[in-house]
């Protein structure tokens, strides 16, 4: 597997493929683009500073995977220097790592809101946020640079970093999900007896035990983010996952034999995948539209200022409203595309 594998194989490309790969990129920039500038102007609307961090942090990421994706679309000739293809490769590698594992940070933080909301308030802080978020880039330039060093090497650890990523989120989502469980089977409430001496009867008192019910209470109240987080890890599996089986099982049919190069069967398989694989990163901000009205309230309002028209973009009452879900609490200040196998980038 060497760095040049990824371009002569995407030469065969039918041009249609090339089309859809580039609408996708041009699709996510620009609702990328679009998040950001709300995040900016409306950073804690719709998000509490950590929350609001991590979506930043996601967004920048899916932002230049669709970027670096569109250019990678135009770099697939002889003509382009093999350095210059390498770079954008190792560019979508490292991007695409920042995006599921910072996936992997909102399910986590989501784990210690919902579960351990005591915790939650010690540890999740604007400042322990923009150190995560520091580390995940760092891990991921450090990953995708192995490219540079050995092809094969670099795939491997995209691989086995994306599954090990999967499995704490879906871990977290376990546990929120007990949780959540254990308040929707029982009722959650003992029922107390008590004997009245003077007028010789029975009284039954059904009493709500107090750690349960601040635990329902919290569950309830940020049940609309939760939500949001779980999408998109849903649209992470089955817009990526597949890819990475696939790139998976290129791998170790390479260990077996080496001299062996991809089956047609595989190449065709690629090349159906990988603009799926792309959706991943461009439907991130729909689902914020889809499930976040207090969002798609700030959106209005961001760009009705920035057109000068504030009645051309009038909310309505129900979007007005503080949005159930999204916690505000001062508590909290303070996944995938060229990636790659033995013939994409």
């Amino acid at each position: 597997m060497n760095s040049s594998e990824p371009n002569n194989a995407r030469n065969d490309w039918p041009s249609e493929d090339r089309i859809v790969v580039a609408i996708i990129s041009l699709l996510g920039t620009f609702s990328n683009s679009v998040t950001l500038f709300v995040l900016i102007n409306q950073f804690t609307e719709v998000f509490n500073r950590v929350e609001a961090c991590l979506i930043a942090n996601l967004c920048v990421a899916d932002l230049l995977t669709n970027i670096s994706s569109f250019v990678w679309v135009f770099l697939t000739f002889p003509k382009h220097p093999k350095n210059l293809i390498i770079a954008v490769h190792c560019i979508i590698w490292g991007t695409v790592s920042v995006s599921f594992l910072t996936l992997s940070l909102m399910a986590f933080e989501r784990y210690l809101v919902v579960v351990h909301p005591a915790k939650a308030q010690k540890m999740l802080t604007k400042l322990g946020a923009r150190a995560s978020c520091v580390i995940v880039w760092l891990i991921s330039a450090l990953c995708s640079s192995m490219k540079l060093v050995d092809n094969f090497i670099a795939q491997f650890v995209m691989v086995v970093m994306f599954e090990l990523s999967l499995l704490l989120t879906f871990t977290c989502y376990a546990r929120i999900y007990i949780a959540v469980r254990k308040i929707m089977i029982s009722d959650q409430f003992l029922t107390a007896t008590h004997y009245t001496s003077g007028n010789a009867q029975v009284n039954m008192e059904r009493r709500q035990d107090k750690a349960m019910k601040l635990l329902k209470v919290n569950v309830q109240h940020e049940a609309r983010v939760t939500r949001v987080i779980f999408t998109l890890i849903v649209i992470l599996v089955l817009t990526v996952l597949p890819y990475m089986l696939l790139m998976q099982i290129t791998l170790a049919r390479e260990l077996i034999c080496t001299r062996c190069g991809l089956t047609k069967a595989a190449k065709k398989a690629f090349k159906t995948l990988f603009p799926i694989e792309m959706l991943n990163f461009a439907l991130n901000p729909f689902i914020y539209a889809w499930q976040l009205p207090k969002f798609r309230q700030m959106c209005m309002k961001t760009f009705s200022r920035l057109l000068c028209c504030g009645n051309i973009f009038k909310s309505t009452p129900a979007e007005v409203t503080t949005i159930e879900g999204v916690s505000h609490s001062s508590s909290f200040e303070g996944l995938t595309s060229p990636i790659i196998y033995t013939g994409t980038p």
